[in-house]
């Protein structure tokens, strides 16, 4: 359990189904499977590419039903499937993709792109997707959120990164590998890089943006584009 987690049981908890972070999963679940539903099959499935996407995602925002559904995992480290009908674990670089447009009818990525490295890399990245797909749905954690949601500390994120680096040295953070040399750890830091709602917005300058908030504090970002709808 996260110090997060310890110290905010009701706003930070996986295991309370109505802990805030789980009633964020359940609103951004329903947004998602709103727009699925509006895809139709090509050649019997809608193909969804999950760009960095696990299998913990779709367990909790529901597992698709795979006579209607293919879900292509894709991850650097190449992943895994655990076998599950409806899905395949690929390896691959979010930034580099390996597929041709009209490979897939949907590109979903979740708390990814912040992770890539820099604006260069997110720029990639953003491109990438828009490539490949015109129905897209990319989700990131909002820089202006107190709590970096990957370390689940208060402000961590606002840290110069040589201060971050040095934390990340030394102290056991969630999301953040320990150990190395200070300049490994305070580029580790560094490549997870919180965006604004400009930012965001500039990365996907066609999409429409939804927020999540938490008393009336942006808590992430939701870039949306193609579909029947808006």
């Amino acid at each position: 359990m996260t110090f997060a987690e310890r110290l905010f049981p009701r706003i930070f908890s996986y295991v309370d189904p109505d802990s805030f972070v789980n009633r964020c999963r359940r609103r951004r679940s329903a947004l998602i499977w709103e727009r699925l539903q509006q895809v139709p099959p090509s050649g019997g499935l809608v193909r969804i590419l999950d760009v960095g996407g696990c299998l913990g995602f779709w367990y909790a925002i529901g597992l698709p039903d795979p006579s209607r559904y293919h879900v292509t995992l894709l991850n650097l480290s190449g992943g895994s499937d655990d076998g599950l009908p409806g899905f395949s674990a690929v390896q691959g670089d979010a930034c580099d993709l390996p597929y041709r447009r009209g490979e897939f009818d949907v590109v979903l990525s979740n708390s990814v792109i912040e992770h890539v490295g820099g604006q260069q890399n997110m720029r990639r990245m953003a491109g990438e997707i828009v490539r490949l797909c015109d129905n897209y749905i990319v989700q990131t954690p909002s820089f202006w959120f107190p709590f970096e949601p990957h370390a689940q500390l208060p402000f961590f994120h606002y840290l110069p990164p040589v201060l971050g680096g040095i934390l990340i040295k030394h102290f056991n953070i969630r999301g953040f590998p320990r150990g190395g040399s200070l300049a490994e750890c305070s580029a580790s830091f560094r490549n997870t890089k919180m965006l604004t709602r400009k930012s965001f917005q500039s990365l996907f300058p066609v999409a429409s943006i939804h927020t999540e908030r938490l008393m009336g504090v942006t808590k992430s970002y939701v870039a949306i584009h193609g579909f029947q709808e808006q």
